[in-house]
């Protein structure tokens, strides 16, 4: 009689509870104890009215601001989103790092950036997360402005670190929150945006307010501004020395550059004079065809006179010298170049760049030719080429179209894609070997790619190159490459199977580079 007591009483509390649960269930003010909402966060908002963009970030997140770069955190997990104008960026690529920390790049995710899908793509070491790249290692190019974005965490132990899919998922919210709002700010006036072509004459550039000229004579040519005039000037003229070099003046107004070129086997003169009276100070660099050149300023009573580089570049000799008060009218005492004038001579500069035939490398050179996208290049006759095709690996994802030349273990495999392919793209796969950490990477000699100044990144143990690695980012064309030169017998560099790679085929990769060129 007392188990069936205790029995009943169990029945009625369960009634009890049921029948509390069902009616408040019923009513708006829906009470149930011991359940707690999860809260939303609160959403804090950044605004860059200079660069024209705003983004929302959580609360639990801290943003910090420095110039050209911001970074959202969280406890040792950080954000960085580093921004400038397309034009002129202002910062390096992924803080300027030469390297990454070991690991594969796979595919991880696909963001809406600014309305720009792009990839976030994880760098993966032993099934681990430890760094997120958004597009890649390098810009992102949205209109006018560039940005580079990549989350990652510095403090936390590599071996034991693994970014939760939790703080990726708060990171591509903050990212797809960003919006475009009407800026104060400007680019620079002068913008080198064409595809290097071969002209004979200066005809106008994609910008309307910037000309192109060409030199087919020394292969090379250059941007400048149309409020600019430009005047060829013959070689010959008797100078101190000899005879002076050939040469092409711009000139505004007061200001004239001069820029001679010459030959190595030629005996003209470089160097255009200059007053008396001054001190020569060394202020900077100017990058140049891939080139860290020292700016060299004529100083007289703190005023800038005149500014002047030189440096040899492969074949040619270059020399180029700003000038104020060129007419005659100032008096020299007078001069002093603003900081305008210097930005001027800079942008021209800057958009030099080399155009003409293509150079040969002997009778035993092939040249490639893709019609499809618009490339070819030579590379040597003892090597075999072979097309592959993209596959996909997830989706609408697959990896980039390829075509690899091969001689023995060792092959140049030349990824390329459209950057206004809509499609999402990943890079890689079984045609390089894995393990392509940028941290163990070392920044090789210069190049020029699709008209950008490049590095070349090198990978190298045991005392010798493992692989070498070139990427473009479609700055100034609609394609973008990745070519990479390995042992691809071997399934990660580091292995000690891994090859090294011999004076001869780093030749080949040489002779590729050089001679890349887009169909006209």
């Amino acid at each position: 009689m007392h188990e069936q007591t205790i029995s009943l009483r169990n029945l009625l509390l369960v009634v009890f509870v049921l029948t509390g649960l069902a009616l408040t269930a019923c009513g708006p003010e829906t009470l149930v104890v011991g359940l707690e909402p999860t809260p939303t966060p609160i959403l804090r908002s950044y605004v860059n009215d200079t660069y024209g963009f705003s983004f929302r970030y959580p609360e639990t997140w801290t943003l910090a601001e420095e110039p050209h770069l911001l970074t959202v955190s969280r406890g040792s997990l950080t954000l960085s989103i580093a921004y400038g104008w397309a034009a002129s960026p202002g910062f390096n690529p992924l803080g300027g790092r030469t390297g990454m920390p070991a690991g594969d790049l796979i595919y991880g995710d696909k963001v809406v950036f600014l309305e720009k899908t792009i990839p976030a793509q994880v760098l993966q070491y032993e099934r681990q997360d430890k760094m997120v790249f958004y597009d890649g290692t390098g810009l992102i190019e949205v209109d006018d402005l560039v940005f580079s974005i990549w989350l990652e965490d510095r403090k936390s132990d590599y071996a034991e670190l693994d970014i939760p899919q939790e703080r990726q998922a708060e990171a591509k919210d903050v990212l797809e929150s960003f919006t475009r709002i009407e800026a104060t700010g400007a680019p620079p006036a002068l913008a080198p945006t064409a595809i290097p072509v071969v002209e004979q004459v200066p005809t106008p550039s994609a910008n309307k307010d910037v000309l192109t000229y060409v030199n087919e004579d020394y292969q090379f040519a250059l941007l400048y501004p149309s409020s600019w005039e430009l005047e060829e000037i013959p070689a010959g003229q008797e100078v101190p020395g000899g005879q002076s070099a050939t040469a092409v003046h711009l000139t505004k107004g007061t200001l004239r550059l001069a820029i001679q070129v010459r030959r190595p086997d030629e005996t003209t003169v470089l160097g255009v004079g200059s007053p008396p009276a001054s001190e020569i100070e060394e202020r900077g660099t100017l990058r140049i065809l891939g080139h860290e050149i020292p700016r060299q300023v004529l100083m007289h009573d703190g005023k800038v006179k005149s500014i002047f580089i030189g440096d040899r570049f492969e074949d040619l000799e270059l020399y180029a010298q700003l000038d104020g008060g060129v007419d005659g009218e100032a008096a020299y005492e007078a001069v002093d170049m603003a900081a305008s004038d210097q930005a001027a001579m800079e942008a021209i500069l800057n958009s030099l760049h080399r155009t003409g035939e293509l150079k040969t490398f002997g009778p035993e050179t092939l040249t490639y030719e893709n019609a499809s996208y618009g490339f070819s290049f030579q590379y040597p006759a003892s090597w075999t080429v072979q097309e592959i095709p993209g596959e996909t690996v997830e989706d609408d994802v697959k990896l980039a179209d390829a075509v690899v030349i091969r001689q023995g273990v060792f092959a140049i495999v030349v990824q390329y894609q459209r950057k206004s392919d809509p499609a999402q793209i990943a890079w890689g796969g079984d045609l390089v070997p894995g393990g392509l950490g940028y941290a163990e990477a070392t920044l090789g000699e210069p190049v020029t790619l699709l008209g950008e100044e490049k590095y070349k990144n090198v990978w190298a143990y045991d005392g010798g190159v493992k692989a070498i690695e070139v990427n473009t980012t479609g700055k100034y064309a609609d394609l973008i490459l990745s070519i990479t030169l390995a042992d691809t017998s071997a399934r990660f560099i580091q292995d000690a199977e891994a090859a090294t790679i011999p004076d001869s085929a780093i030749a080949a990769l040489d002779q590729v580079l050089r001679s890349f060129v887009l169909a006209q």
